[in-house]
C-alpha cells in the first residue's frame, strides 16, 4: 500500500532531518516542512486517488534521544480533506526508532472518513515493516 510506503519515508526524512538540526532546547526545534503527493486507495470508495500531504517537522535533539513530531495537513482528489500528527524517536544508545502516526480525511458531501493510524518500533537501519497499520472507512 502506497500509505504505508509513504509512512517509512515519513519517518526516514524525519530522521534526516533530525540529523542536520542544530542542538535544541526543551522548548524550541528545528522546524521543516514537506510536500507528498502519490496515488494511493480510498479506503471507503474503493477509487485510486492522487494524496497532497503538507507536513511540518519539529525536531528535538535530547542527548543520545532524537524526538521529531510531525502534523500534517491531507486532501485528495475524491474531495477529502483532513490531518495528520505522529511521533518519531531515535534512540542511538539501543539503535531503535519508533514511530506512531494517525492520520483523519473527511469527505465534507458524503461524511464518509478515512481512518489510517498505527505504530513500529524497528532497529535503524534495518526496513520498516509497521507492527500495527490500519486503513479504515468509518461512516
Amino acid at each position: 500500500m502506497e500509505m504505508r510506503r509513504l509512512l517509512v519515508l515519513i519517518a526516514v526524512v524525519g530522521l534526516l532531518v533530525g540529523a542536520m538540526a542544530a542542538p535544541a532546547s526543551a522548548d524550541s526545534g528545528e522546524v521543516t516542512t514537506e510536500t507528498r503527493v502519490f496515488e494511493d486507495l480510498n479506503a471507503c470508495t474503493g477509487e485510486i486517488v492522487t494524496v497532497t500531504l503538507e507536513i511540518t517537522f519539529v525536531t528535538h535533539d535530547h542527548g543520545t534521544n532524537t524526538v521529531i513530531n510531525w502534523t500534517g495537513l491531507s486532501s485528495d482528489s475524491a474531495g477529502y480533506a483532513g490531518t495528520g500528527e505522529g511521533k518519531i524517536v531515535a534512540n542511538d544508545n539501543m539503535g531503535l526508532l519508533r514511530e506512531r502516526f494517525a492520520w483523519s480525511s473527511t469527505n465534507a458531501e458524503t461524511g464518509l472518513t478515512t481512518l489510517v493510524y498505527g505504530w513500529y518500533i524497528v532497529e535503524i537501519g534495518e526496513p520498516v515493516v509497521p507492527d500495527e497499520f490500519v486503513m479504515e472507512c468509518v461512516a
